[in-house]
């Protein structure tokens, strides 16, 4: 298929602009003062720019993706287990969702000890 007049318009602008923006680039000074010096329009220079960075960052083909079964398995629930660390190296660990009742009884035991 051939392209139309415009396609190949709007072909060479965008390897003209991108020529400009890698010279612009590698010259070190300001946009401003390059679109000076070269005689550009400032505010065009900054619409290729944007334009070109867009179409460059776009993805321009398929990139294979790994996917293995355990990044389905459900994560183990959050754990903050409050540690009691008593005498005698004896140490009780009490998670979320402890019995209260049978906390105290425990210390009781331990005081007994």
């Amino acid at each position: 298929m051939e392209k139309s007049l415009k396609e190949v318009e709007n072909e060479e602008k965008r390897k003209r602009w991108k020529k400009q923006k890698a010279a612009w680039a590698e010259s070190g000074i300001t946009q401003t003062e390059y679109c000076r010096i070269h005689g550009l329009n400032a505010g065009q220079f900054t619409y290729w720019k944007s334009r070109l960075r867009k179409k460059d960052d776009a993805p321009n083909h398929l990139v294979p993706v790994q996917i293995s079964p355990d990044m389905f398995q459900p994560k183990p629930a959050c754990r903050s287990p409050i540690r009691l660390n008593i005498e005698n190296g004896l140490q009780v660990e009490i998670e979320k969702g402890f019995d209260p009742s049978l906390l105290m009884a425990l210390i009781r035991a331990v005081r007994g000890l």
